[in-house]
């Protein structure tokens, strides 16, 4: 997620979206993945700000500003090494870029 303001969902995504799986699929996946060497779901929040309004503002009032640049060039570097480090195992690796109105949002 490259920017967030409010309170933060990735630790909602990390305990809800195992693939939809049942209480004790999950379980078993987070055995897999203590187990293996990389996670099989990971969350990442480039930007975040506390307030609960829309990121610009957010970042004006907490004095925290993010450029568009700087948000793009972060979110490429990250991309970057994403790629860098799936294509060092065997593993397939699909990346999801969350945007605007997350699933904690009010119109999710």
């Amino acid at each position: 997620k490259p920017m967030q303001s409010g309170v933060g969902d990735d630790q909602f995504i990390r305990k809800h979206a195992l693939w939809g799986t049942s209480p004790s699929a999950s379980s078993s996946l987070q055995e897999e993945q203590s187990s293996s060497q990389q996670p099989r779901l990971s969350t990442q929040v480039l930007f975040s700000w506390n307030t609960p309004t829309s990121p610009h503002t957010a970042s004006r009032l907490e004095r925290k500003p993010c450029s568009d640049a700087q948000l793009l060039q972060t979110l490429y570097d990250q991309l970057a090494s994403d790629l860098s480090s799936s294509s060092s195992t065997s593993r397939t690796t699909t990346t999801y870029i969350e945007t605007a109105g997350g699933v904690l949002s009010p119109a999710a």
